[in-house]
């Protein structure tokens, strides 16, 4: 294996089929050749689990495929596919208003003092508390979003599919997962992204 910082390129028989599993997604899909053509996966030890991402390798050269590293060896063939479809499914939904509505909820008294106080002079007076209220409704707003994602991608690949992968990642007990079940008061309330047991939850 060859190391680089907190990566480690692999090699072996999952690594291959998970690169062509992705390679033939996005073959499918209106991206850059060097995605495309991705033929290296490397496993990070700071990377999440939600997270799937491409480390830029210069031009003319095929990314490298970047995955979390609690992952590597405990998924079977279907939950790579069923994994990688999730993930670039959520980059193109098919109901964008949908699931842009938590955020333009939690943006609204936000335009709306701006409208305001762009003819008025109540920016002091009003500006922070209008500030507070965004940033109160931001992290809700936020875990909304990515719920709904979730849900737009489960009609398309079916409830039950996404349900069994994210309990099977549940059931693996990933330290993030497991600190984040333990969020509570307002930490729990302002942190933007939902955590396994809400990502479960919303699919039943």
């Amino acid at each position: 294996m060859k190391r680089a910082k907190s990566l480690e390129i692999g090699h072996g028989l999952e690594e291959e089929r998970i690169l062509e599993i992705t390679r033939e997604i996005l073959a499918h899909r209106r991206v850059a050749k060097r995605l495309r053509n991705v033929a290296t996966l490397a496993w990070s030890d700071t990377q999440r689990w939600d997270w799937l991402r491409f480390k830029w390798q210069g031009y003319r050269k095929p990314s490298i495929l970047l995955v979390s590293a609690g992952l590597r060896g405990r998924l079977e063939l279907e939950d790579w596919k069923t994994y990688l479809s999730w993930h670039y499914l959520q980059h193109k939904p098919r109901q964008t208003l949908y699931v842009a509505q938590p955020m333009l909820r939690a943006m609204l008294p936000l335009i709306l003092f701006i409208a305001v106080a762009a003819s008025l002079t109540v920016s002091s007076i009003f500006g922070p508390a209008a500030l507070l209220l965004f940033l109160y409704q931001l992290g809700p707003a936020m875990r909304k979003l990515f719920l709904r994602l979730d849900s737009v991608a489960a009609q398309s690949m079916g409830s039950m599919i996404l349900l069994s992968l994210f309990k099977r990642i549940d059931m693996l007990q990933l330290e993030e997962n497991e600190d984040a079940k333990k969020r509570e008061g307002w930490v729990a309330r302002l942190w933007p992204e939902p955590n396994i047991t809400e990502r479960i939850d919303n699919l039943k």
